[in-house]
């Protein structure tokens, strides 16, 4: 994943990324093909990146990330900063992130598909906000819906909003 920040001017933030105004991210040994889809800005600086890498057993993997406001990985996020979220128990099956977007009392939630024995659903996780995944949601924090309009067919969330307390994909 990278991410750059400009000033005002367009020029690269050099208070951003160790003053290169760059970061990128990876996520685990092996990992490919990391790259990100969705970002939030929590009201204390600190950024919320969401996307996808692929993992070395094959499958996509959905990838989220904490960094403080100096692109730092933000280290009371899952310790490193960085939390990966698997929907099929690492079948190689694909779970890629598309949206993220934070809730009032800090979690996050990311939405993207999960494609399990061909079949690609939505698929939504909530995180916490120390980066472990909410068990009061779904029973382990991450769910997926099929619509099945067609057989083998294909759902994936794009982008998803917050009303209140409720999810919207």
């Amino acid at each position: 994943m990278a991410l750059v920040r400009l000033t005002p001017s367009g020029a690269l933030d050099t208070t951003f990324g160790g003053g290169s105004g760059r970061v990128a991210l990876s996520f685990a040994a092996g990992a490919t093909l990391t790259e990100a889809a969705g970002l939030a800005l929590q009201s204390n600086g600190r950024i919320v990146v969401a996307g996808s890498y692929q993992a070395a057993s094959g499958g996509k993997v959905f990838a989220v990330a904490r960094l403080l406001g100096d692109g730092s990985p933000d280290a009371s996020f899952a310790l490193s900063g960085r939390v990966s979220i698997d929907f099929d128990g690492g079948m190689a099956g694909d779970s890629v992130a598309h949206a993220v977007a934070l809730d009032a009392a800090g979690r996050i939630v990311v939405g993207g598909y999960a494609s399990v024995a061909g079949s690609g659903d939505f698929a939504v996780a909530r995180l916490l906000p120390d980066g472990q995944l909410d068990a009061a949601f779904s029973d382990d924090g991450r769910a997926t819906y099929g619509f099945d309009l067609v057989a083998g067919g294909f759902e994936s969330v794009r982008s998803l909003a917050l009303n209140g307390d409720r999810i919207v994909l």
